[in-house]
């Protein structure tokens, strides 16, 4: 039994210190992040996008989130978005169609 204690009480140490060592990388990528997060990008954009949103009664939050998409920071004729809303019973589509 006592071997056995022994087994087990290494193997969680092994366990405890690889835990702490990615903790410990976590935590220094935050910290570095902090100094890092306000870079602008320096270059053009090469490619176009299309945003689609499945909506489904979201006459809540539709408003808000199609705003947040036309403030991205990226050219606005490099992009579209397109909100599907299907089969809603609220006013998502009227709201989406407005923005």
């Amino acid at each position: 039994m006592n071997f056995w204690t022994s087994l087990l009480n290494g193997a969680f140490l092994v366990m405890q210190v690889i835990t702490g060592l990615i903790d410990a990388y976590q935590v220094v990528l935050s910290i570095f992040g902090l100094f890092y997060r306000n870079r602008k990008v320096k270059y053009l954009p090469k490619k176009r996008f299309a945003v689609l949103v499945a909506s489904h009664n979201e006459e809540q939050v539709i408003g808000p989130l199609v705003e947040n998409l036309k403030r991205m920071e990226y050219p606005k004729e490099w992009y579209d978005v397109y909100v599907i809303a299907d089969n809603c019973i609220d006013h998502t589509a009227v709201i989406a169609r407005q923005m």
